[in-house]
């Protein structure tokens, strides 16, 4: 009886011991999943700054472009009023010459004309 009786504790002894060794085990694979997991979500949140960081980035470029084109554009449109105002005045100048041509053209006929008046009195 009494060698059951230790056998019994022995066992009871032993059970325990595995029991707790499970329980051990159990909680060291559960930590170890906690670790797994928090890796996990520091990489994926590492990953989301990345692309974050990557999309401002991409919003600074494209805006600095944006800035770049209309700088370009501005440019253009001075240059292109730059050609059209010369052009205004070459042809401003051109319709002058042309305007004091044609004045000194007819002082030119109305002196003719006032020389032949004055010549033909003259023969009369």
């Amino acid at each position: 009886e009494e060698e059951a009786k230790k056998h019994a504790a022995e066992s009871e002894a032993a059970l325990k011991i595995q029991c707790v060794a499970r329980q051990k085990e159990a909680a060291k694979v559960v930590s170890q999943k906690r670790e797994s997991q928090a890796a996990e979500l520091k990489r994926a949140e590492e990953e989301l700054a990345a692309k974050k960081a990557e999309e401002e980035e991409a919003k600074k470029h494209a805006a600095e472009s944006e800035a770049a084109l209309k700088i370009q554009s501005m440019a253009r449109q001075k240059e292109a009023a730059k050609v059209v105002s010369q052009k205004r005045e070459s042809q401003a100048a051109e319709l002058k010459r042309a305007e004091e041509e044609l004045a000194a053209k007819k002082a030119e006929e109305e002196e003719a004309k006032k020389h032949a008046s004055e010549s033909e009195a003259a023969l009369k």
